[in-house]
């Protein structure tokens, strides 16, 4: 018998909570539950990459830094799953963020022809420059040129181009099939949605009210991180400027001032909220989230601090919500 098929939410400490409601969703919203099997994985328990932490790396050709402690952290972490697996079988991946509208086994059963990864184009002006790794089917027998721990080297060694990598340009062209746009379906809730992605992280449902950081919502970080990251390009600037008392003080100030602060703002669709909440209402009532994590959670401010009362509000069932969904017409 073969490896069973496998989704896997790959997240961290501060996606948990999300990362749970996603893994509750693909379960509850699947007929062939038996069929597959549904994995969380989490950033802090692979210390190959948590060592990295504060390390510079390119990406989008630039220099760039990796942070544990910021929201996507986890992103370099759903390239382990093949090796996870064996280099056997069948697997998903999807972010924390990611929800189910329909059955993922409809997915997992999808004919893949000679493809290693189905995945989402990722267009320019008409041209595919890449794909989006966020939700990936994975033919993981074809994926054993995947060894992680090597291609994390390669990232923080900047031999390798972390956008690149993330958004599967390394990969051959021919090796990766074109995933449809509703199983991974940006901001977007309607009849033909498989998957919604929350990808606007402004307005994540679970984060409505919470302040941020302008500066460390992605981990793409360009600033000068405390006192030491970056000074060689930093010192570089200063030698080259006509004034180096000018340029000096420019540096200092950047350094210096306090970093621009928000708050995570309401959701503009209300069903797509209420998708998010119905799940969770009935994973707690279910045992499958504790009482005290989400407490803790918000503690923590990484989910808003008026969930509770959210959740004594909610009546209505995740089908409720998807039987609401307008139908989309055409002319």
């Amino acid at each position: 018998m073969g490896v069973k098929p496998t989704v896997f939410v790959h997240t961290s400490c501060h996606e948990i909570m999300s990362g749970k409601v996603a893994a509750y969703s693909i379960k509850r919203m699947s007929e062939n539950t038996d069929k597959f099997d549904v994995r969380i994985i989490e950033l802090e328990n692979y210390p190959h990459l948590m060592k990295y932490h504060g390390s510079r790396c390119i990406r989008n050709k630039r220099e760039a830094a990796w942070y544990k402690d910021v929201p996507q952290s986890f992103l370099p972490l759903r390239f382990i799953v093949p090796q996870l697996m064996g280099y056997q079988g069948k697997a998903i991946v999807i972010d924390p963020d990611i929800f189910a509208a329909g059955d993922i086994y409809e997915l997992l059963n999808k004919d893949m022809g000679n493809k290693a990864i189905f995945a989402r184009p990722i267009y320019r002006q008409h041209e595919i420059i890449g794909h989006n790794s966020s939700v990936m089917l994975l033919d993981c027998s074809k994926l054993q040129h995947w060894q992680w721990e090597k291609e994390i080297d390669e990232v923080f060694e900047k031999k390798k181009d972390l956008q690149e990598w993330i958004s599967i340009q390394t990969e051959p062209r021919e090796n990766i099939g074109e995933l449809e746009e509703e199983w991974n379906h940006y901001d977007t809730l309607n009849e033909y949605t498989k998957l919604l992605h929350n990808t606007t992280q402004v307005t994540q449902p679970w984060k409505t009210g919470l302040a941020y950081n302008v500066y460390r919502l992605d981990n793409n970080v360009q600033e000068l991180a405390p006192l030491g990251i970056g000074l060689a390009s930093t010192y570089a600037k200063i030698v080259k400027a006509p004034s180096k008392r000018k340029a000096l003080k420019s540096v200092m100030e950047e350094l210096l001032s306090p970093k621009e602060t928000k708050l995570y703002r309401q959701h503009p669709e209300q069903k797509q909220a209420d998708l998010f909440f119905s799940y969770l209402k009935e994973a707690l009532l279910e045992g499958v989230i504790n009482e005290n994590v989400i407490k803790q959670e918000v503690k923590y401010k990484h989910i808003r601090k008026d969930i509770f009362d959210i959740l004594d509000e909610v009546d209505y069932s995740p089908e409720m919500v998807l039987q609401t969904i307008s139908k989309v017409t055409t002319d």
